[in-house]
């Protein structure tokens, strides 16, 4: 069109012809370069899980930095690990599955006792436990 002599915002021509203006601007991503670590620290990393199996990649590091003098860089020996597969994922600790909320029936009067646990604030004494039995016939609560 600047040919012809007649001048357009690329703004108009995007409108006119249904285009997103961030289309014209793209420009591909380059793809990132993997660095492949120096095998020498790769045989130094495994000597150390060799001799210290349970390690994790900070105190690897940390043992690297002692004997060798050089600050290698934790992400480093973090990635070192995770490419070759010499890491082992630890279970976590803290989780416990809930109970399922169930009813708990029974036909007969005294067979099958519940109890439930809590705490309670009181001014006097602070926090207080309250102990709480249940049977599971009638609903009958014990004191």
């Amino acid at each position: 069109m600047k040919e012809d002599g007649i001048e357009v915002s690329i703004r108009k021509l995007c409108r006119i012809l249904g285009y997103h203006r961030s289309n014209i601007y793209y420009e591909p991503k380059r793809a990132r370069r993997v660095l492949k670590p120096e095998q020498s620290i790769v045989e130094k990393v495994r000597d150390i899980i060799d001799r210290y199996p349970f390690y994790g990649t900070r105190r690897i590091t940390w043992v690297l930095r002692k004997e060798e003098g050089i600050a290698y860089n934790r992400k480093r020996i973090h990635r070192i690990i995770k490419m070759n597969g010499w890491q082992c994922r630890k279970r976590p600790s803290d989780y416990r599955p809930r109970v399922k909320g169930l009813r708990s029936d029974t036909p007969l009067i005294n067979h099958r006792w519940a109890i439930d646990m809590t705490h309670i604030f009181t001014r006097k004494d602070g926090f207080c436990h309250l102990v709480a039995l249940i049977d599971c016939c009638d609903r009958y609560l014990m004191e």
